[in-house]
């Protein structure tokens, strides 16, 4: 038992000394713009282009390719938002979601703000509890060779969207998304994150195979991640624009033809996959179908499984047939001709 204590204390103790740096800067000067914004005072071209030059949302602009006529969609709809005199064009635009979805985002954030604002200072005043949380969620989908920490990176909160991501060595927390997850349970949203850093990948030498084994990574990637996090959008308490699980669970499912039709067809030289072909086979990047895969998984008891192998692209295919082939669903199997194919591409580790 003496042992289990000085071990737990040793981990949190390492959590806590050798914690990630948290960046908000983004978020006390969108507040200071919002504030102009309730006074009818217009947003100007270089208070935007301020707040844009914070590296988070440099980060998230680059991720999700945002270009300038989209950004500058984003300002007006921040003046529609805040400024009083578009009251009545911002009701009229609400009842649309689909349409205005950025819109409705922001308008989210403002009549969210209290409890935005009340939930990052929160984390500023006791950051080393919330980087603790990030690192217990995501290493219950870690090998315990794999607990570490992550090296020179920064998390920034933005004020921009629902969502987040991990670009290169840093993530990007988008204020709304976080506060809503982290709602559902602490530090869930970031342990999914800071698993993409973390986690170690497997690589490929052979050149026909590049682009699939890719795809194979991606799936895993975010399925194993997924494991996670995603579980908890299924509850009651999330907010809808936040209710991934059964979307992903639901597309998942059907996109495992798709990607194994493709297979067989990159393995008989009929149609070879390419980079372009990434976002057809494994939509959001690798969420779909790597969500359904890895629940399919976990619930047929090889959870363990695939953390001893969270490095091996390949053998999550094979773990999924295997537990594929024992649940009650009868959900799809990958075909015997892939199986046999993805066994024999040579891989080696890149760590």
């Amino acid at each position: 038992m003496r042992q289990k204590l000085t071990l737990s204390f040793f981990l949190l103790f390492s959590f806590t000394t050798f914690g990630q740096k948290l960046n908000f800067d983004a978020l006390e000067k969108y507040f200071s713009i919002t504030d102009s914004l309730r006074q009818n005072i217009p947003l100007s071209q270089q208070s935007w282009k301020n707040l844009l030059s914070n590296k988070g949302i440099q980060l998230y602009i680059k991720n999700n390719a945002l270009d300038e006529s989209t950004l500058e969609i984003y300002r007006k709809y921040l003046e529609y938002v805040y400024m009083p005199k578009y009251d009545s064009l911002l009701n009229q635009r609400l009842k649309n979601r689909e349409k205005y979805f950025i819109l409705w985002v922001f308008n989210n954030y403002k009549i969210q703000e209290l409890e935005l604002k009340n939930y990052y200072k929160k984390i500023q005043t006791d950051n080393a509890e919330y980087v603790d949380s990030l690192y217990l969620n995501c290493n219950q989908m870690l090998p315990r060779k794999m607990w570490t920490k992550a090296k020179n990176t920064t998390i920034y909160f933005i004020p921009l969207m629902n969502d987040a991501i991990a670009e290169g060595t840093d993530l990007v927390f988008t204020l709304y998304g976080a506060y809503h997850f982290d709602k559902l349970k602490y530090g869930v949203l970031g342990g999914h994150e800071i698993h993409h850093i973390i986690r170690k990948n497997k690589t490929t030498t052979n050149i026909k195979d590049k682009y699939l084994y890719e795809a194979l990574t991606l799936i895993l990637n975010e399925g194993s991640a997924d494991l996670i996090d995603k579980k908890y959008t299924a509850l009651r308490e999330c907010p809808e624009d936040l209710a991934y699980y059964e979307y992903m669970m639901e597309n998942g499912k059907s996109m495992l033809t798709t990607l194994d039709t493709s297979i067989i067809a990159h393995i008989d030289n009929s149609k070879q996959i390419s980079k372009p072909d990434l976002q057809n086979i494994v939509p959001m990047s690798g969420h779909i179908p790597g969500c359904y895969m890895a629940t399919i998984i976990d619930r047929n008891g090889f959870k363990n499984e695939l953390i001893k192998n969270i490095d091996g692209p390949i053998k999550f295919v094979i773990l999924y047939n295997k537990a594929a082939s024992l649940d009650k669903d009868k959900p799809y199997k990958f075909s015997t001709k892939t199986i046999n194919y993805i066994k024999n591409i040579n891989r080696k580790k890149s760590y």
